[in-house]
């Protein structure tokens, strides 16, 4: 796996280190877990208007359309060959979800399936 970091050299946000630092390991974890095996990850962070962006990005299956809304769910687990390889419990989004909203901040995906699989999330500045 190839990672890549776009990040600005520094940028302010307001939130837990602790619980950040989960949300962007089940991130990661999964951005490993589901991409190529000798495909790019990316991490991504910009600061837009009063809110910094961050991303989580992969090559890989990607995610089918109709189950994008379901991601976050408790318990939510995607069928598919690579993903009934993998261990979870299905709790890994829907708690990232839980953290970043008691942020005040916002999180969903977006993919194209068969190529890859975006995570994003915003979190306010100040």
């Amino acid at each position: 796996i190839t990672l890549k970091l776009e990040i600005p050299d520094s940028f302010k946000i307001m939130a837990d280190p602790d619980l950040l630092k989960i949300v962007m390991e089940n991130l990661l974890s999964n951005a490993i877990k589901y991409g190529k095996e000798k495909g790019m990850v990316k991490i991504g962070a910009r600061m837009e208007k009063k809110e910094c962006r961050i991303n989580v990005w992969n090559e890989g299956e990607g995610i089918p359309k109709d189950r994008i809304d379901q991601l976050f769910a408790k318990f939510t687990r995607l069928s598919g060959e690579k993903f009934r390889k993998e261990q979870g419990s299905g709790l890994g989004l829907f708690i990232t979800k839980e953290i970043i909203q008691k942020h005040g901040g916002k999180i969903w995906a977006e993919s194209e399936e068969g190529k890859w699989a975006d995570f994003i999330f915003t979190l306010p500045s100040d």
